[in-house]
């Protein structure tokens, strides 16, 4: 386990209640954000999750390319797995979202997650309503270990 990893784990463990809460941790020039809706013994939901690099050249486009197609081999633990969707080299991101989201009634339900040149992500879930064709934002379920798994899948992801 990083120390990125061991930072955001105990952060985790110092938040005892259930209340929303922004935890974060720092190693070096990794900077972790969770944007937690609720905690419990188990896990937590986020609204999202936020990662990047501190003083970091810009990435170029094949560093950009090759970060996504990393991410997109190390994420497979989420509930869907991830693909490239989109890489806009002119404003230097990328988009990685879920290949076959899950499927209740009307709604579809998926990770997203932005990459930019400025080696920072952002790894969220949305709820598409085919009903009403609008997008919203859903909380991503994780159990305490898979934020761990997580959090050094993406401390090791962009050396």
């Amino acid at each position: 386990m990083n120390p990125l990893t061991q930072k955001i784990a105990a952060a985790i463990d110092a938040h005892t209640d259930t209340s929303a809460c922004v935890i974060s941790a720092d190693f070096e020039n990794r900077h972790l954000t969770l944007h937690v809706a609720t905690g419990g013994a188990v896990g937590l939901a986020l609204d999202s999750l936020e990662y990047r690099l501190l003083d970091h050249p810009p990435l170029t486009k094949a560093e950009l390319k090759g970060w996504a197609d990393r991410l997109v081999a190390k994420l497979t633990y989420l509930m869907e797995p991830l693909v490239v969707l989109e890489l806009d080299a002119e404003v230097g991101q990328a988009q990685l979202r879920s290949q076959s989201p899950s499927e209740r009634q009307s709604m579809r339900t998926y990770y997203e997650i932005q990459v930019d040149r400025n080696a920072s992500l952002r790894l969220a879930r949305v709820t598409f309503d085919e009903a009403t064709r609008k997008r919203s934002a859903a909380t991503c379920q994780f159990t305490r270990e898979a934020i761990e798994r997580l959090a050094n899948d993406l401390a090791t992801s962009l050396d």
